[in-house]
C-alpha cells in the first residue's frame, strides 16, 4: 500500500513529512510509468507498421497510366489575378498536383490555364507519373497542349451541357430579337401562337390592322381568330396557353 494511501485510509491529517515519504514511495515503485522512454527498450514494431501500411495505401503506382481531371479556379487578390490548377485522380479524387501562376508570370490571364496544365504534366512526368487520360472543361487550347504530350482528353460532362445550352439559348434569344410575321401566319395551332413573344404577336396586329393589348392572352386569341384556327373560337383551347405566356 502507498503511502499516500495508508495516510488516507488512516484519517490522519496529512503532513509535510507525509508528502515526502509519499514521493519517495513513488520513485521507488518500479511498477509506475514515468512517462519516459527507455533508452534499452525495442521500438513498437505495431506502430511502425501501421504507418508503412498508411504510406503503401497512398503510394502511386508508376506503372499504371492514371486518369486525372483538371479546372483551373481563378481568383481576383491582392497580389494580382491569379489561377490555380489541381490534379485530380478521377478514381479517388486524390490530388498529385497542384499549381498556381499569376498574369504576371504568364503575360496574361488567357494564358494561366494552360501554362499551368504544362507545368504541372512536366512535374508530373519528371517524377514517372504517366498520365493517360485527361478530363477538362471543353477548352479547344487544352486539347492541344494534350495532343502534343500524346495524351487522352475528354469532355466534363456538366461543362460540355452547360456550353451546349448556352449555344441553344444564343439560337433562341436570336429567333426572339428576330419577330417574323410570315413565321405566326404560318402556325396552325393555338399553341403554336402561344410560344411567340408578345411583341412579336404585337406587330402581328398592327401590321393587320389588329387591336394591340398588354395581355398575351388576349392578343392570342385575337391572332388566332385572325388566322381562323379551327381552335379560335374554344375559349378551353386559349386557356392552355397561359402556361406558355412568359416564353
Amino acid at each position: 500500500m502507498g503511502a499516500i494511501a495508508a495516510v488516507v485510509q488512516a484519517a490522519q491529517p496529512f503532513t509535510i513529512r507525509d508528502s515526502q515519504v509519499a514521493l519517495e514511495t513513488f520513485e521507488e515503485d518500479p511498477s509506475v510509468d514515468s512517462g519516459e522512454e527507455d533508452p534499452g527498450a525495442e521500438p513498437d514494431e505495431r506502430a511502425e507498421d501501421s504507418e508503412g501500411s498508411d504510406d503503401a495505401e497512398h503510394e502511386l503506382d508508376l506503372a499504371e497510366p492514371l486518369a486525372v481531371y483538371v479546372d483551373c479556379r481563378f481568383d481576383q487578390s491582392h497580389s494580382g489575378y491569379h489561377g490555380t490548377l489541381p490534379i485530380i485522380i478521377t478514381e479517388d479524387d486524390r490530388v498529385i498536383e497542384m499549381v498556381t501562376l499569376t498574369c504576371k508570370q504568364t503575360g496574361s490571364s488567357w494564358k494561366i490555364e494552360t501554362s499551368a496544365l504544362e507545368e504541372a504534366l512536366t512535374s508530373l512526368e519528371q517524377v514517372g507519373l504517366k498520365i493517360q487520360e485527361v478530363v477538362h472543361d471543353d477548352n479547344s487550347q487544352v486539347d492541344a497542349i494534350l495532343a502534343q504530350h500524346d495524351i487522352m482528353s475528354s469532355k466534363d460532362l456538366w461543362h460540355k451541357c452547360k456550353n451546349i445550352m448556352g449555344k441553344f439559348k444564343e439560337v433562341l434569344q436570336e429567333k426572339r430579337r428576330s419577330p417574323s410575321n410570315s413565321a405566326v401566319e404560318g402556325a396552325t395551332m393555338i399553341a403554336a401562337i402561344a410560344v411567340f413573344l408578345v411583341q412579336q404577336l404585337k406587330d402581328f396586329c398592327r401590321d393587320n390592322g389588329l387591336q394591340t393589348t398588354s395581355s398575351k392572352l388576349q392578343l392570342v386569341q385575337r391572332v388566332s381568330l385572325a388566322l381562323k384556327l379551327p381552335e379560335a373560337g374554344t375559349s378551353t383551347e386559349i386557356q392552355r396557353t397561359r402556361p406558355l405566356r412568359y416564353l
